[in-house]
């Protein structure tokens, strides 16, 4: 819990955005003393709810495979992602999104927009095993992948 007070106290000079995958949400979660069953984009979304009302940050975001949530003072907001069946790879993606999802509040996003950049980044990197351009980026979102 120590750690938790470390994140809370960064909130004094910045806005804070704390990112979990789903699994470290559940785990959060569990240590929090919270309900964890309900996986569904509701059921992660109440959970984030009630992480951020004992972790006071401005924005906690949980990003599963298939979707991602952003949870802030504006309320919460969910973007599907591309998932696709076939990646070429795994290993990178949670932090592909998250460099995504800053890269959309650095450009002044709101927190869905941001979550749109976020799953767009993890998606062309699980599809070409690369980090994409800004270029590349533009061109997957013009072309949302369906599978």
């Amino acid at each position: 819990m120590k750690a938790l007070e470390l994140i809370t106290a960064f909130e004094k000079h910045f806005d804070v955005i704390f990112g979990l995958n789903e699994k470290e949400s559940s785990e959060l979660g569990k240590n929090l003393g919270l309900n964890t069953s309900d996986h569904s984009p509701e059921g992660l979304a109440e959970l984030g709810r009630q992480i951020l009302e004992r972790v006071p940050v401005d924005t906690l975001v949980i990003h599963p495979t298939a979707y991602a949530l952003a949870i802030g003072k504006s309320g919460a907001a969910t973007v599907e992602g591309p998932f696709t069946l076939k990646p070429l790879i795994t290993t990178g993606a949670g932090d592909h999104f998250n460099a995504g999802f800053c890269l959309g509040k650095l450009l002044g996003l709101d927190n869905a927009l941001s979550l749109l950049t976020g799953v767009a980044t993890s998606g062309f990197y699980v599809r070409t095993a690369r980090s994409p351009s800004i270029g590349d980026l533009v061109e997957f979102l013009r072309n949302w992948p369906t599978a």
